[in-house]
């Protein structure tokens, strides 16, 4: 069996062992729901629009946690992503409505926490996308300038990882991340390398600060490396976030693709991995009013070659209604360099999302 395969199947085995002992175990099923309708407005393909999950953010977990000794703990999970706009029924998915995302298996203690199998990366999980607060939907910085996709940055999982995450050290929290030879990632690439992952943030009062390395050893050495710091100011009611980040491990851009006979539109990464450097700023703004929040951000892609550099600024409405139901509306304007087809695009979305 291979060796990813192994690890995913301990993942998914640990945790339903658990449930069939005899000691005490937690288990936890959790998830989201979300669909919208989108309009887009392009100078290139037109216009068009669509109804469901189109970035693929609707998922399904079992998280499982069971006490092995004095101060130790055994931990799982495994979770997949699904369309609730077409569950599996739709052009090209098989009749499968289930995609893989993580599932590994792990022990924590006093010291830390351990766990190994399909993991986001550790650039993933600090910063990012955790502070765009539109993030998985179609109006989020991700792809759109402000932020970097790929496996290797804020997109995606990995296999056959590794991970050591510490516990809270004066305010500082690290996660390292090491990756194994002979496994492929989320496109099929092949991976010859050791790859190493590794994450920190500091927290006090308001303020997180957040630092990243990632490296792709498949690639050479001049194009295998993303870094990215960042800074954030949240008072609760208000936040202020910048983030940056520098891109050697080249990824793509979302564009959009309208089906004309259908009127459909679609959102997809540009055909080819950019061969320059990127670097990526954003900014992001939320205030509370009650149980609504105002966003705004501002995200811009500077390449080394200038006419590929992208813009965009984002406002949109959230209401929160109870616990984990909302509803968003906004606007995303995007102003791309020439070496685009789509040069000006206007992304205006309105939808709800349900956590479980």
């Amino acid at each position: 069996m291979p060796r990813i395969t192994a690890i995913r199947c301990l993942a998914v085995a640990s945790a339903l062992a658990a449930a069939g002992t005899g000691h005490a175990a937690d288990i936890r099923i959790d998830g989201r729901l979300q669909a919208a309708y989108t309009y887009f407005d392009t100078s290139a393909g037109g216009h068009g629009s669509t109804v469901g999950d189109d970035k693929g953010q609707s998922r399904l977990g079992v998280q499982a946690r069971q006490a092995v000794g004095e101060g130790f703990a055994a931990l799982g999970r495994a979770e997949v992503g699904l369309d609730p706009d077409t569950f599996g029924s739709g052009e090209g998915d098989g009749g499968n409505p289930f995609r893989a995302r993580e599932a590994w298996v792990g022990m924590q203690w006093g010291g830390g926490q351990l766990r190994g199998g399909r993991l986001p990366g550790a650039y993933k999980q600090v910063g990012g996308i955790h502070w765009d607060l539109m993030n998985a939907t179609e109006l989020q910085q991700r792809r759109a300038g402000g932020l970097a996709g790929g496996d290797y940055a804020n997109t995606g999982f990995l296999n056959s990882l590794a991970e050591y995450r510490t516990p809270p050290l004066g305010g500082f929290e690290f996660i390292a991340q090491y990756g194994f030879d002979d496994r492929s990632d989320d496109n099929g690439t092949d991976r010859n390398g050791d790859d190493f992952l590794f994450g920190a943030i500091y927290r006090e009062g308001p303020w997180e600060l957040i630092g990243a390395y990632s490296r792709d050893d498949s690639r050479s050495s001049g194009d295998n490396r993303n870094w990215k710091l960042g800074a954030r100011f949240d008072m609760g009611e208000a936040s202020l976030a910048y983030h940056y980040e520098k891109v050697r491990v080249r990824d793509q851009i979302d564009d959009a693709v309208v089906n004309r006979s259908s009127g459909n539109l679609t959102i997809e990464p540009t055909g080819d991995e950019f061969d320059f450097n990127t670097r990526h700023h954003m900014v992001g703004v939320s205030q509370m009013y009650g149980t609504s929040m105002l966003w705004l951000a501002w995200g811009y892609m500077d390449a080394d070659e200038s006419d590929f550099d992208i813009q965009n600024a984002t406002a949109a409405w959230t209401q929160f209604f109870g616990e984990g139901f909302r509803w968003y509306t906004g606007v995303q304007y995007q102003d791309r360099g020439r070496a685009y087809d789509t040069r000006h695009m206007t992304v205006v979305s309105t939808g709800v999302r349900l956590d479980f």
